[in-house]
This record gives C-alpha cells, sequence and structure tokens, in this order.
C-alpha cells in the first residue's frame, strides 16, 4: 500500500479519551497516536485539561494537540 491510502485509512479513525482527568496522560496518547499514524483526538468532558503540561509527555505530537476536540458526552464524541 502506498503511504497515501494508509494515511486515508487511518483518517477513518479517532480516539476517544472520557473524563480524562490528567493532561500529562493525554500527552502521551498524542504521542503514542502519533507514533502509530493517528491524529483524530477527542475528549470528553476532561478534568482540567492544560494544553502545557500535555506536552511535556506528547514529545513531537504537537500536531495532534492541536487538533484535539472536546465534547460535553461521549455520545456526541463518537
Amino acid at each position: 500500500r502506498t503511504i497515501e491510502t494508509m494515511r486515508s485509512v487511518l483518517d477513518n479513525f479517532c480516539v476517544v479519551l472520557v473524563e480524562p482527568a490528567k493532561s500529562l496522560n493525554i500527552g502521551s496518547v498524542a504521542r503514542a497516536m502519533m507514533n502509530l499514524g493517528f491524529r483524530d483526538l477527542r475528549l470528553v468532558a476532561p478534568r482540567e485539561y492544560d494544553r502545557a503540561t500535555a506536552e511535556v509527555t506528547a514529545c513531537w505530537a504537537t500536531s495532534v494537540l492541536d487538533a484535539i476536540t472536546t465534547f460535553e458526552a461521549l455520545e456526541h464524541a463518537v
């Protein structure tokens, strides 16, 4: 498969975190997503999300953090 084909397949998936409590964990998830080629991270009712703290563990996955969308309820995120 070509890189473009793989990219379009991965764009059909999202990662949803429900009520994440630690910004460092959100950053770690963003880093793992970037390593695997996923880009769509959705947060449902995050508790005190702090972007600067998430960047500590996100490393080079700031583009994933830039694209985060937040939702009030799980049914809206999926």
